[in-house]
């Protein structure tokens, strides 16, 4: 007989109200709603903070238990590989990959980084002047897209600024304000500045050209 919750399921989300891994698990959690899929009330319990490692811990207190669920990113893997979390992976089963994300390079509306190719030059030429903020910690997919990026361009990936936030919608802020020059965040966490004409995109690691405000931008 297949396994059946007795009581309310927690999702758990690595960060804070906003953040894409909230948007993720609030998304699926309203899906399980909407479809009556379970008996039992389905929760989004935000547990942000370490670049998601806080979240990962609150789940393995309940190893065994499967009431308790985390919505994951490749951080939980990449922190365990550099030695800044305890939280080894293969104690986690992976019950399913819902969908991909891509990483959106954003500028603020005014910056003299005018295109992709300007942003590629200045990694070239002097990549310790860039200032780059992300989302939620060093080392995640947001950090690699950065290192390919920079390396493509001939640059030392060790060299720009970084500069590192609890959720994307922050790092976006930061750029906004002036402190960061490129934000790297999830595509969806820099729609509702782009659509507001704060942010510019000069970039998206998507292999095609995606729909509504990055239509234009480059892949």
């Amino acid at each position: 007989m297949s396994w059946k919750p007795e009581r309310q399921i927690e999702i758990v989300a690595g960060t804070p109200p906003g953040g894409g891994l909230d948007r993720s698990a609030r998304a699926l959690a309203a899906a399980m709603k909407a479809d009556g899929l379970l008996d039992v009330p389905v929760e989004v319990v935000n547990i942000g903070g370490a670049g998601g490692r806080k979240a990962w811990e609150h789940v393995e207190r309940y190893a065994g238990d499967g009431h308790v669920i985390g919505i994951s990113s490749p951080n939980l893997t990449v922190d365990y590989l550099t030695g800044v979390a305890r939280s080894d992976p293969d104690r986690f089963v992976p019950l399913a990959i819902f969908y991909s994300e891509y990483i959106a390079f954003v500028v603020r509306a005014d910056a003299t980084i005018g295109s992709g190719a300007d942003l590629l030059r200045r990694l070239a030429e002097q990549a310790g002047a860039v200032t780059i903020a992300l989302a939620t910690s060093l080392g995640n997919s947001n950090h690699v897209a950065v290192a390919k990026v920079i390396r493509q361009a001939g640059g030392d990936v060790g060299a720009p600024i970084i500069r590192v936030f609890d959720t994307a919608s922050d790092a976006v802020t930061d750029v906004i304000a002036g402190r960061a020059d490129v934000a790297a965040v999830t595509a969806t966490s820099a729609v509702p500045e782009l659509n507001a004409g704060r942010l510019r995109t000069v970039g998206i690691s998507a292999p095609a050209r995606l729909p509504g405000p990055y239509a234009a931008a480059p892949t």
